[in-house]
């Protein structure tokens, strides 16, 4: 993925009904996410999900799908099954 296609996921209209607090909560960890090399992409997946329920910020089965649909756009299949990673990650857990 690309540098606009980083930032141009946040624009995209299926993201308006999300919750603003988890928007910025997704930003900002993608900004973070940007220079963790991928042997360490596991552990840094795994910390979101421990920051979110530090938060207490829980994302809805269709607001995990609609984060990996919107994030895997113009990926390559390795960057989708990181998405793929995350989606998982942050589905609610019953």
């Amino acid at each position: 993925m690309n540098s606009q296609q980083n930032q141009d996921w946040q624009n995209d209209p299926r993201l308006a009904s999300l919750d603003p607090e988890k928007l910025k909560f997704l930003t900002d960890f993608s900004e973070r996410m940007r220079s963790v090399p991928k042997d360490k992409m596991m552990p840094f997946l795994l910390l979101l999900r421990q920051e979110a329920e530090q938060k207490k910020m829980q994302f809805t089965d269709q607001e995990a799908l609609l984060i990996a649909a919107v994030l895997s756009a113009g990926m390559t299949a390795e960057q989708k099954h990181w998405v793929e990673m995350l989606r998982g990650i942050l589905q609610k857990r019953t």
